[in-house]
């Protein structure tokens, strides 16, 4: 619902505020920001908007860490809903951003997110940049223009940043600095007794290869023998590690494979050991874990590119390289301090 204006009169926040209007605020914060910067971004929004004169509390709150236009999407669809399930007569509603790259950093999306707005009767209102939108106002031409000049450059900033983030990672790789998720060593499978006692999934599945081939042995059965309580390992993941192992041996024969399998060997060493824990499941690694995956994540994506992370290492992956910084598993996990970029 829209103040009645005309062609000499603009609305302004304050007024909105006066009349009684309500308003929802969008927070995002990227997936590598720190929960409690979203909650300082809140905390900053609803402050800037106590002093506009809105005392109540925003009716609806859509913050959330999100990266990737999906995210973007989903998190944009949860406020349409609400505005569509509010009363169009009471529909006294603005939506609050904090500037317009929070909002948008695609020029397109952005203006067919306010068009929609638009229909709905919803005001726009960009915190930091003081634009009111929608609306029949005197002041919405200027506003407007300002309004698509400033998404124009968040697009082009956001394409600067992506250009600057794809040359860094090609710089970082070829130090042995890859990103991605760790790959599961399976330490909860690992027997502990029994002849299959202290054998990784790996090379359990590597001596298994044979029958595989065969197929004396299923991959069904194997894949539930190799499960247990505390721990399910699928079919899926037993024909990857195969097809993997397989792949290792044939570029570079058994001796490449068994010191693939000896790395993981280590791996599984200090991730058993008190304080370390696994690199994945449930829960926040430790600090210990996650410098023990950024030294063994460039060899396990390409173990034939880098050198090996138990015994040789790669002292480029240490935030301050010394000589006494050697990048292997075990000085990672004894060091982890020196593994670990600063928090942002």
């Amino acid at each position: 619902m829209f103040v009645d204006v005309n062609e000499e009169r603009s609305v302004t926040i304050q007024e909105l505020a006066k009349d009684g209007y309500k308003y929802i605020a969008l927070i995002r914060t990227s997936t590598t920001e720190q929960d409690e910067n979203r909650e300082v971004q809140e905390k900053d929004l609803i402050d800037s908007m106590e002093r506009l004169g809105f005392k109540q509390q925003p009716v609806l709150i859509a913050s959330e860490n999100v990266s990737g236009a999906k995210a973007e999407r989903e998190q944009i669809n949860v406020i349409m809903d609400f505005i569509k399930s509010t009363p169009e007569k009471k529909r006294k509603l603005i939506v609050v951003a904090r500037d317009v790259a929070r909002f948008s950093r695609d020029t397109q999306q952005g203006l067919q997110i306010q068009t929609a707005l638009q229909k709905l009767g919803v005001y726009l209102y960009v915190q930091q940049a003081n634009l009111l939108l929608n609306g029949d106002g005197a002041e919405q031409g200027s506003n407007q223009l300002i309004f698509e000049i400033l998404l124009a450059m968040s697009k082009s900033g956001k394409r600067s940043e992506t250009i600057a983030s794809k040359t860094g990672s090609r710089e970082a790789k070829k130090k042995g600095l890859f990103s991605g998720t760790p790959q599961d060593s399976y330490v909860k499978l690992v027997r502990t007794s029994g002849s299959q006692r202290g054998k990784s999934i790996r090379r359990r599945i590597y001596e298994s290869l044979g029958g595989l081939d065969a197929k004396t042995i299923q991959i069904k059965p194997m894949a539930a023998e190799l499960s247990n309580s505390a721990q399910t390992f699928y079919p899926a993941k037993l024909r990857a590690i195969r097809d993997e192992l397989k792949d290792i041996e044939a570029q570079g024969g058994k001796k490449k494979v068994e010191e693939y399998l000896a790395v993981w060997d280590a791996i599984i060493k200090e991730e058993k050991k008190r304080g370390v824990g696994p690199r994945t499941g449930k829960g926040r690694m430790t600090d210990r874990a996650r410098a023990i995956h950024r030294v063994t994540v460039a060899y396990l994506q390409n173990p034939f590119d880098f050198p090996r992370p138990d015994t040789i290492g790669n002292p480029l992956t240490a935030t301050i390289p010394t000589p006494d910084r050697t990048g292997t598993i075990a000085d990672a996990s004894a060091n982890s301090t020196l593994y670990l970029p600063k928090a942002r």
